[in-house]
């Protein structure tokens, strides 16, 4: 069940969107103001609640688009599965992050027309944990390396690492895939196989298989361990949130909804002023803006703020009012 909350933010989604039964209202003190000054937008929305109830959650979009074809019958999937089965624990951070972060992921995702199991590739490449850092100086949500991030125009400075931020590493790694997909003539098992271990250990395997005569598919390949079970780890993942009950795991209920928005705050600004202008907790703004590498933006380059989706207009409003010796508290 959607809880009210989520019923009172879908209104206000819908309603700035256009999609249902709004109409804009221009706030009256913005007849005062300077037509350089933000404009605030009241909305006013009749919305039937049984139809915002009947909308479906992030889950549900990214299961209409599953496109893998491989089954439970294949057993490196049967021993994921098994992994998984019961492991409510796990899932529960797992839908904590997926309720700021999933929804920005599954849109670009099928934006570009990609089958949707990419969406769920961060719960396997970090938990979908933005701040992940791998032994093998792999970071963020993508876990990107240093060499791939340099390569994909992920920058990385004091003030910010790219990597972290998921937005920017969300682009760079679909973009990645896409290459990887064309460069495999559009096999997307060997696409993945090659983002976890790199393009020259899977064509590496390919030559050696044909080499000995046998089959060059996937599933056929002399992988390193992690790499075999990359894959099947990610199709027993989208079979286990197609089928959720099955495996006895409870997925929050998580709008298709947009969670956050980018603002600009017009140069460096304190994460912390930033959270009071957004009316938000400092641990929201600094949840939403993981690649700041320290307690403010970048002052070398004005970056987006990641912003609650409906605190954009708070923060804009405020930061108006805020005398520039008070963007930053340290």
């Amino acid at each position: 069940m959607i809880s009210r909350l989520h019923i009172t933010f879908l209104i206000l989604f819908l309603s700035l969107s256009g999609f249902y039964g709004c109409t804009s209202l221009e706030n009256p003190k913005s007849k005062e103001s300077d037509s350089s000054e933000q404009q605030v937008e009241e909305t006013q929305c009749l919305a039937d609640e049984a139809y915002l109830l009947s909308l479906n959650t992030v889950w549900d979009e990214i299961r209409k688009d599953f496109d893998f074809s491989v089954g439970v019958d294949n057993a490196r999937v049967r021993r994921h599965l098994a992994i998984y089965d019961r492991r409510q624990k796990y899932f529960n951070t797992i839908n904590e992050r997926a309720e700021k972060y999933l929804y920005h992921v599954a849109v670009e995702v099928r934006k570009r027309g990609m089958p949707s199991e990419i969406a769920l590739l961060p719960i396997v490449e970090s938990g979908l944990d933005p701040f992940a850092y791998s032994h093998g100086r792999a970071a963020g949500m993508w876990q990107f390396i240093p060499s791939t991030a340099k390569i994909f125009h992920l920058e990385d400075n004091w003030w910010y690492e790219g990597r972290r931020d998921v937005v920017a590493s969300t682009d760079a790694a679909l973009n990645y895939l896409e290459r990887l997909r064309d460069r495999f003539d559009g096999d997307w098992m060997l696409a993945l196989a090659a983002y976890n271990s790199g393009s020259g250990t899977v064509y590496r395997a390919i030559k050696e298989n044909r080499k000995l005569g046998k089959p060059t598919d996937y599933w056929s390949l002399d992988l390193p361990d992690e790499t075999s079970d990359y894959v099947p780890k990610l199709i027993a993942l989208s079979q286990l949130i197609a089928e959720p009950e099955k495996y006895s795991i409870e997925l929050k209920t998580i709008p298709y909804a947009p969670y956050f928005d980018e603002v600009d705050a017009e140069g460096q600004i304190d994460l912390s002023q930033a959270a009071n202008l957004a009316e938000v907790s400092t641990e929201e703004i600094y949840l939403l803006n993981p690649a700041f590498n320290r307690w403010a933006t970048d002052p070398e380059k004005n970056r987006p703020l990641m912003v609650p989706y409906l605190q954009k207009y708070v923060f804009l409003q405020n930061l108006e009012s805020l005398p520039k010796e008070d963007r930053l508290a340290w």
